[in-house]
Formats: C-alpha cells, sequence, structure tokens
C-alpha cells in the first residue's frame, strides 16, 4: 500500500474543483460535504477543502484535511473512478479524529453504494 498521497492521486485546478462542483452530485455528513464526478482515468482522485471561514484555526485545518487524507490512502483501490471533493463543515471542529474518520469512512461507504446503484442501471 502506498504511503504517499502522490500528485497523481490530488485533484489540483480551479478547473478541475469547478467542474466537480458544477456536476450537482453531493452527499452530506455530519462533519462533512462530499462532491463527486465521474472521472476518465481508473482511479480516484481526491481534493480537501477547509475554508477559513468555517475552519478558523489552521490547526484545526489542517487537522481535518489530515483525517480525509488519510481515510482515502487506505480506501482509495476500493472507491470507483471518481474525482472526490470534500468540504469540512464548521462542526468539525467539534468532533475528534475518531468521529471524523468515522463520518469520512461513512461517506467514501455511500459513495460506493451510489456507483454500484447507478452501474446496474
Amino acid at each position: 500500500m502506498e504511503k504517499g498521497f502522490s500528485v497523481g492521486w490530488r485533484i489540483r485546478t480551479t478547473a478541475e474543483f469547478r467542474r466537480i462542483y458544477a456536476a450537482r452530485q453531493r452527499i452530506i455528513g455530519r462533519y462533512y460535504l462530499l462532491y463527486y464526478r465521474e472521472n476518465e482515468i481508473k482511479h480516484s482522485r481526491l481534493g480537501v477543502v477547509a475554508s477559513k471561514r468555517n475552519v478558523r484555526k489552521a490547526v484545526w485545518r489542517n487537522r481535518v484535511r489530515r483525517v480525509v487524507k488519510e481515510a482515502f490512502r487506505i480506501r482509495k483501490k476500493d472507491l470507483p473512478a471518481f474525482d472526490i471533493v470534500v468540504v469540512a463543515k464548521a462542526s468539525s471542529v467539534e468532533a475528534d479524529n475518531k468521529e471524523l474518520y468515522e463520518c469520512i469512512n461513512k461517506l467514501f461507504t455511500q459513495l460506493e453504494k451510489q456507483s454500484k446503484r447507478s452501474s446496474s442501471v
């Protein structure tokens, strides 16, 4: 299993983020919003947004991002070929790492179910 979060697994440009938001497909969790869109490559990619407006302190923003990246790193081989943007809600500040991890894992599981449902139709 890869230890890092290399460039090929990341969403980097503003245009890519906009395309994913424009697809208007999202899953809402307690601490995160997950936007997604099918991509043409054979693996999923991740972008994480923790805005200063929602998560005020840099330490908190980094923690929220770190949990998402770690959950993605562990599950990326199982996830369908989607571009995924995870947006941290203001409520994420109040949660501990375990709660954040459980929330993002639940969202990834829902994404897997959505993709199976849409591919079988």
